[in-house]
């Protein structure tokens, strides 16, 4: 069936549950708490409002391809949710790495901090991410994460670490920024 054959409650209802699935990741991909109470008010006005139209668009045009589409995709809407939190720092290191492509190179044969990534939380319960280079490529687990630091001398505990490509990662700490790195956030 054309979309041009769609009955307009149909066509509503899928426009509407695409606007749900995209403001399901991009609220779902920032960390900042002023978003994340924005998103719950959107996302979920934008629920409700897809489940109601929905609802009548089943009701006027049953068994439509239109229809099916509007509620796989209300279905799909947490996971697009999740998976845009969980991709979120692979995608921006992809675009960070092209731009910054002779930082990575001048930082792949010794251990260091190449930048601040990320600073997120609230009063008394911060995290803040960096960007680092273990020049022995072992930093894959927090455990190992922990003997790069103990190289380079830092005093705050790692807390989780994620392998972005060979010897690069990104290391987060809990409560305990490194000294004299910038954060974007911070």
């Amino acid at each position: 069936m054309q979309l041009a054959a769609q009955k307009p409650l149909t066509i509503l209802s899928i426009v509407t549950s695409a606007a749900l699935a995209a403001a399901a990741v991009i609220f779902g991909s920032s960390r900042d708490f002023g978003v994340f109470l924005l998103g719950i008010m959107v996302v979920g006005g934008l629920l409700i409002l897809a489940l109601i139209i929905l609802g009548l668009a089943t009701a006027a045009d049953k068994g439509s391809r239109g229809v099916k589409v509007s509620a796989l995709l209300v279905l799909l809407t947490p996971v697009a949710a999740y998976t845009a939190s969980h991709l979120r720092d692979r995608v921006l290191f992809v675009g960070w790495s092209i731009a910054h492509s002779a930082v990575l190179q001048a930082a792949a044969s010794r251990d260091s901090i190449i930048t601040g990534w990320d600073s997120w939380g609230m009063a008394g319960s911060e995290n803040d991410s960096y960007l680092i280079s273990d020049k022995f490529d072992d930093s894959s687990t927090v455990a190992s994460a922990e003997r790069w630091r103990a190289r380079m001398g830092l005093d705050c505990p790692i807390a989780a670490t994620t392998r972005m490509r060979t010897g690069i990662y990104i290391v987060t700490t809990y409560e305990c920024p490194f000294d004299g790195v910038a954060l974007p956030n911070g």
